[in-house]
């Protein structure tokens, strides 16, 4: 009786165990694919000043 209600403690707390740490992966995934749909806009931001330094300073130093 105990081993069976041990076992199936235990299986409820794997299963949440695992449904965490899908969770877990899922959002990391989830900012990763942020991540990769925001670079191109970084990069064009990180162009953008970098014009306005080389208008800035005159064509020099950029």
């Amino acid at each position: 009786m105990a081993f069976t209600i041990a076992r199936y403690h235990y299986g409820v707390f794997f299963t949440l165990d695992f449904l965490m740490a899908m969770l877990v992966v899922f959002l990391v995934l989830l900012s990763a694919g942020h991540m990769l749909l925001a670079i191109p806009t970084i990069e064009k931001t990180f162009r953008s000043v970098q014009g306005l330094r080389r208008l800035y300073l005159g064509g020099r130093g950029g």
